[in-house]
């Protein structure tokens, strides 16, 4: 079963707020974690809850996972505000809207998401989650656990102040529903019997 390597345990070791004052309140971020079938695509959703407006001045997202995991970039997606869109076209929009915002994959198991908003910073308020997507090994055993660690760092356009944000995730090989084995088995039923009914004809 794949382990955590040193990264992932000293992340998990950081825990989540590094700031002090009532101010740190107003963000603090949740990881879940994803589960998929062998070669299926688990989705980790990421939230970073904002207790109140925050003006968001820069953000840096850092993923680290197993190598053994596919990070499906095309898959992930971002819920702002109510609404949910690909990750890809969120950014992208955010560009249009006049923010420096760069996706980069500087090594394997590793992707970031780094951004400055200059002079028109988004408010939040609530929360915003990415839902990363990641896809299984075909031949994971079922059970298998890969480890995740997120770091983040945020700042506002109000105090400047700049929290840091950390959080272990993980994601499980799990078995097929079994409802789809009895949906298999029916439908193989099916076609049994109209193969002799018409074989009877």
């Amino acid at each position: 079963m794949p382990q955590l390597n040193s990264v992932f345990r000293c992340l998990a070791l950081a825990g989540a707020l590094f700031s002090t004052g009532a101010w740190a309140q107003s963000v603090s971020l949740l990881a879940h974690n994803g589960a998929a079938t062998p070669g299926g695509v688990a989705v980790v959703d990421v939230d970073f809850n904002f207790s109140g407006p925050y003006s968001l001045l820069s953000l840096y997202l850092q993923f680290d996972y197993d190598t053994s995991l596919v990070w499906e970039q095309a898959s992930s997606a971002v819920t702002w505000g109510g609404n949910t869109a690909a990750l890809d076209s969120t950014l992208l929009g955010l560009k249009a809207g006049g923010a420096t915002i760069d996706l980069t994959t500087p090594s394997a198991g590793q992707f970031i998401i780094s951004g400055l908003f200059g002079l028109a910073p988004p408010s939040l308020a609530g929360t915003a989650t990415l839902h990363a997507a990641f896809r299984l090994p075909q031949n994971a055993a079922i059970g298998s656990v890969w480890g995740l660690a997120i770091y983040s760092r945020v700042s506002d356009d109000v105090s400047g102040v700049e929290v840091e944000l950390g959080m272990p995730a993980s994601v499980t090989a799990v078995p097929e529903p079994a409802g789809g084995w009895l949906m298999a088995a029916g439908l193989a039923g099916l076609a049994v019997l109209a193969r002799r009914r018409a074989a009877a004809c």
